[in-house]
């Protein structure tokens, strides 16, 4: 199998970050990386209501990002696409070890920046 050319790695990129630029359907992805959830759990560990989650849900699932099986009344929910266990793997890190990040630098700083001006 021949590797993807640069255009297409970009391409196939800007479709995830397309897919997931909610903070919450990144944190719900994230969980998933855990192992498949069904709506409650996913409830309990995400601070958003029944109706958001189901968006949230429904646009990487008809994406093929997420799949989804029914045992019994419930739908279970587990990521299907590697680059999305990659990315968050990728994005939690950092924050996980509290790592600065270029924004959150920009904005202590713009931060530290106004205060400054307001103490004149």
């Amino acid at each position: 199998m021949s590797q993807p050319s640069g255009n297409q790695v970009f391409d196939g990129a800007a479709e995830l970050f397309g897919l997931l630029p909610a903070p919450a359907r990144l944190r719900i992805v994230c969980v998933l990386r855990e192992g498949g959830h069904n709506v409650s759990q996913l409830l309990e560990r995400i601070e958003v209501g029944q109706p958001n989650i189901s968006q949230h849900l429904g646009m990487p699932h008809r994406a093929g990002i997420l799949g989804r099986r029914r045992r019994g009344v419930r739908v279970f929910y587990r990521i299907t696409h590697d680059g999305v266990k990659r990315l968050c793997r990728a994005l939690r890190t950092p924050v996980e070890t509290g790592a600065p990040t270029r924004m959150t630098t920009r904005h202590s700083t713009q931060t530290k920046t106004q205060s400054a001006q307001e103490a004149k």
